[in-house]
């Protein structure tokens, strides 16, 4: 039997690993926060869902008008990313009691390993808390929509009914910090501003939507991007999370 602190804690440790014995984190975890990164898939990809733009009624030159229709087609495809019709997912962060695990498609080889490999955790600790920024606005619906896409199975209980043609419900342990700051859906925040506020810093730059850009030239620099997000959606949570 254990006859110091330290022999206790050892003891204890392994006597939870062994009740537990599919997991790979510290006991202590009481939430996992995640944030997911989006690209633009190719253009011949995405090409079949462009809008056909109307020309403009108050543009009579005709250089005009095809210039201002490539404007409104460059303003299309500069959201691509932002979409699960237009857009891929590239990364994945998962952060458990300080320590980040990163899928993304350099390790995994594609988007749709990627996600598996997220949502093999998602399923193996469902009952566990699961935090992300705007999650329920963005990242939940996007992994949704690129999972039925890619024919992954999206986990059991997440995503509990669909509410109206624009909101989905989800399972009391899926957080979102900015719904924690104002639950008003419409009242939105972002990562850096509520950091700010709250005095715990700012992101490491607005990639945002041109994430993939920054990806493509320098991965290294993309994935601290990332991990810096979750580091700030962990301390939030820590700091305001319910």
């Amino acid at each position: 039997m254990p006859t110091t602190d330290k022999d206790f804690e050892e003891f204890e440790a392994k006597r939870q690993a062994a009740l537990n014995p599919q997991h790979e984190y510290p006991i202590k975890r009481t939430h996992f926060t995640f944030d997911i990164e989006t690209g633009s898939r190719s253009f011949d990809e995405i090409e079949t869902y462009c809008p056909a733009f109307k020309p403009h009624k108050g543009i009579k030159d005709a250089d005009k008008q095809a210039v201002f229709i490539e404007g409104k087609r460059d303003e299309w495809l500069d959201k691509a990313a932002l979409s699960p019709l237009t857009g891929q997912v590239l990364v994945i962060g998962l952060r458990v009691d300080g320590v980040n695990t990163m899928y993304h498609v350099d390790k995994e080889g594609d988007e749709k390993s990627v996600i598996e490999a997220f949502f093999s955790e998602v399923r193996k600790f469902s009952d566990q808390k699961w935090v992300g920024h705007n999650c329920h606005g963005f990242d939940w619906p996007f992994l949704r929509g690129r999972a039925m896409a890619l024919n992954v199975p999206f986990p059991v209980g997440i995503v509990t009914s669909i509410c109206g043609q624009r909101y989905l419900n989800f399972a009391a342990n899926c957080r979102d910090t900015m719904l924690a700051w104002n639950p008003d859906p419409t009242s939105r925040i972002s990562l850096n501003n509520l950091g700010k506020i709250l005095g715990l810093g700012t992101k490491t730059g607005d990639h945002g939507k041109h994430f993939d850009k920054l990806y493509a030239e320098s991965p290294d620099e993309a994935l601290a991007y990332c991990e810096r997000d979750l580091e700030l959606t962990d301390e939030i949570w820590q700091r305001i999370g319910i």
